[in-house]
Order: C-alpha cells, then structure tokens, then sequence
C-alpha cells in the first residue's frame, strides 16, 4: 500500500519512527522559535512517498529573503516529489538526469509563478513592508533543496537503486556497512545554488548521484536534514534519539531556525 505524507508547516511533528522488515524510516519538524512565537509557519517543508519497492523524499528549505519562501519550500517539494516517481531507466546516467532535472524545474518555474501572480498580501501588511514585499515579488520565491529515491532490490533493479539530486546546503549523509561516505559527493553544496520561481534553477544545474544500492553494502543508511540541525554535523552516527534530543536543544534558542530531517536505513 502506497504512503504519502507532507509534514504540515504550520506545527511541529516529532521524530516518528517506522519499521519494515528489512528497513526503516525516522522523520520530524520543527519551527523555528520565530515562528513559533509568532504562531507563523514555518520555511522548511518536508515530504515522502513509500511504496513496496521504493522510498522517496524531498526537502525544501525556503529562501527567507525572497517572497514567501514558504511557498517555494512547499510547492517544490511536491514538484520534486512527483519528478522523483517518474523517473525511469532512460534517465539513470547522471548527467542525463541533471539535464532532464533542470528542464524540469524550468518548466515548474513559469508554473509557480502564474500561481504567485494571484498572491495577495495580507490587507494588514501597510507601508514600507507592504512596498517590500512587492519588491521581492517581482523577484519570485525560493528554495534550496535535497531530494531522492531509494528502489530496494528488485526484478527490475537486482543491485537497488539510490537516486539523489540537490541545490544548496541541505546536509546529505551516507553510510554503508557502519562507516560514513564522506566526500562522496563532493563540494557541491553551496548557499548561492536554489531554485527560484522566476528563474528555475539558480547558480547551475541541480547536481545529481546515482548509484547501485548493493554496491554501498547490504546494509546503510541515509540522512537528510535543514541547516537548523547543522549541530548534528559532527556526530559520526544519528540515531531517533539523537534527532529529538537536538531538536528539543535547538529550539530553546533564541534564535533558532527551522529543522526538519529524514533518514533511511537498511538491512538487505
């Protein structure tokens, strides 16, 4: 039976932990103390879609300064989200799916910024923050993101299959046969790289790796997380419980940001 699930923005979801057979899943969000505060929602979106052969996952953090960066982090999320499921063996060689990523995401681009034309600010919202935010309409609403696919071993994939794809500074962590990937994808997480709904894809293509699931090890894992749990940068292993320990640290600062963050493991 297919699962999907789109964390709601607008409160917090404590780690919620899965299990399957022969893998799991751990998943949570929180606002940051701003938005808490303020009873606002929060920029972070988070989403999944479980089928019986495969997992696939998106986060959005949005841009604060553009327009709405929450509905940059929301819509393309579900963008990704969708993308992510019709991928198919023609578009597995990296390059190819970068190419066919971007188009995507062009094409997503004129579509959220039809959408953002009938955006009203709220009538309360007067003087020079209403000319503001005009200001950074014309500009359009953005996003980093991380996302990806995992097909468990299967008749049409023998070794499985781990698809990633990102802009930004999403944190993406692998670890096959209990130690960590590091470098694997290289220095290729920048701030300056997002998707905007004006220009699409900003700063390059969206960067990609694809590899075979079995070629990492019979058993791994793969964590996802907003630069608002940048303190679990230096653990060299993230358990459930060290995701809500942290959040629950995080938020009682002042000044903290919105996390959110999702992780596969796997025992084949």
């Amino acid at each position: 039976m297919a699962i999907k699930i789109s964390l709601p923005q607008y409160c917090e979801t404590e780690i919620v932990s899965v299990e399957r057979p022969k893998w799991s899943y751990h998943y949570g969000y929180s606002r940051s103390t701003e938005a808490r505060e303020s009873e606002d929602i929060g920029q972070d979106f988070l989403t999944f879609f479980e089928e019986k052969d495969y997992v696939s996952f998106a986060i959005c953090d949005g841009i604060s300064m553009s327009y709405y960066g929450d509905f940059a982090s929301s819509f393309l999320g579900e963008s990704l989200l969708q993308w992510l499921l019709t991928i198919d063996e023609a578009e597995v060689e990296t390059e190819a799916l970068s190419a066919h990523l971007h188009t995507y995401l062009l094409d997503k681009a004129k579509e959220a910024d039809e959408r953002l034309k009938d955006h009203q600010i709220p009538t309360y919202i007067k003087g020079m923050l209403r000319d503001v935010l005009l200001s950074k309409k014309k500009l359009g609403s953005g996003s980093i993101y991380g996302c990806g696919r995992i097909d468990w071993p299967c008749e049409a994939y023998p070794e499985g299959r781990i698809v990633l794809a990102w802009q930004g500074d999403i944190r993406i962590r692998l670890w096959s046969e209990g130690h960590e990937r590091k470098g694997l994808f290289g220095n290729r997480f920048h701030t300056r790289e997002q998707w905007n709904s004006v220009s699409g894809p900003v700063g390059g293509s969206p960067h990609t790796y694809v590899g075979d699931l079995l070629g990492l090890g019979s058993e791994g894992g793969l964590l996802l997380y907003s630069d608002g749990l940048q303190a679990l940068d230096s653990m060299e292993q993230v358990l459930p419980e060290e995701m809500s320990s942290t959040i629950r640290s995080e938020s009682l600062n002042l000044s903290s940001d919105d996390m959110s963050i999702f992780q596969v493991q796997w025992h084949l």
